[in-house]
């Protein structure tokens, strides 16, 4: 019996020894998974803090663009408005360039009215001399008509 129960003693050890084993080998492989764990997640914060560094960045990147584009917009909204004047002012440009030319026609036209004015004025005062003559010559002939009519009348 004894031997009996040192064999199943034996047995028993063998078995827990065993057991023992498996839980070793068992806690082996758990603390090398822990470990492999913390690594993934010592990685995993470390892309986390690189991430919301470039976050970070980015966010101030984007304040950057912002301003820039704000100010680009204030910028083409002024040139917007001097280039509105520039073409108002090359319109009135042309305009006036339009007015000048059409007073250069006028001026041509009223000399040109002017010489003919004079022309006619140089006639009208040949022939107020004509009428004037032909008006002294008429009045001669009516004179000496009337001192006929007094002898004809006197006789």
């Amino acid at each position: 019996q004894l031997s009996a129960a040192i064999a199943s003693a034996e047995e028993e050890g063998r078995s827990k020894k065993e057991a023992l084993e498996v839980v070793g080998k068992n806690e082996k492989e758990l603390t090398s998974k822990l470990s492999l764990l913390e690594t993934g997640l010592t990685k995993k914060l470390e892309t986390r803090q690189l991430l919301q560094s470039k976050l970070d960045s980015s966010v101030r990147e984007e304040g950057r663009l912002r301003s820039l584009f704000e100010s680009n917009r204030i910028k083409l909204s002024e040139d917007t408005e001097k280039k509105k004047a520039v073409d108002e002012n090359m319109t009135l440009e042309k305009d006036n360039e339009g007015l000048a030319n059409d007073k250069k026609k006028l001026l041509v036209t009223v000399a040109a009215l002017e010489a003919d004015l004079q022309v006619k004025r140089s006639h009208l005062v040949g022939m107020d001399s004509e009428v004037a003559m032909e008006m002294e010559v008429t009045r001669k002939k009516y004179e000496e008509s009337a001192a006929e009519l007094e002898l004809v009348e006197e006789r």
